[in-house]
């Protein structure tokens, strides 16, 4: 049972329809107001009913910009919604566990601070104008970083981090 208030992320890229299953037939037993976001929906996928989710509040897709979606995440956590780590932990597990058993000697300095960077929520035009590197550097940057770790978005590369970064 999750306590009122709860914001679950579901980060749908993670999860295949057994696991959407589980989740949607536990939500329906939950008692306590909640609210359910759905993350990296497929862009294709707009206007496609969601009914399926119980207390769905919000849904991204992979084509939000990140600002984007910081923003309306803390729109919803100004709310008082408790973001329970348990349950986003486990929906990134697949893609962390199998990126954790690489070190992260993968990782060039300058990748290791741009992820730094990245984990405290700054945007790749922050990171451009704080390494004085052009945003496009950035970029390149980011996305060699999420094939070195195995990783599909940013907050998957956020977990990652905070497992596997000194």
């Amino acid at each position: 049972m999750l306590p009122a208030g709860t914001l679950v992320l579901f980060d749908i890229v993670s999860a295949n329809k057994r696991l959407s299953t589980f989740w949607q037939n536990a939500l329906r037993k939950q008692t306590q107001p909640i609210k359910v976001v759905l993350m990296n929906m497929d862009d294709h996928e707009r206007g496609k009913p969601v009914s399926e989710w119980p207390s769905l509040s919000d849904i991204f897709y992979r084509s939000d910009t990140q600002p984007h979606v910081s923003a309306r995440i803390k729109e919803t956590l100004q709310i008082s919604y408790n973001l329970i780590q348990g349950l986003t932990s486990h929906l990134f597990q697949p893609q962390v566990r199998e990126a954790a058993e690489q070190s992260n000697e993968l990782l060039t300095d300058r990748e290791k601070q741009i992820l730094d960077k990245l984990c405290k929520g700054a945007t790749n035009n922050d990171i451009a104008n704080a390494l004085f590197i052009s945003e496009h550097t950035v970029r390149t940057h980011i996305y060699n970083i999420f094939k070195k770790i195995k990783v599909k978005n940013r907050t998957q590369a956020m977990y990652w981090a905070t497992g596997n970064l000194d």
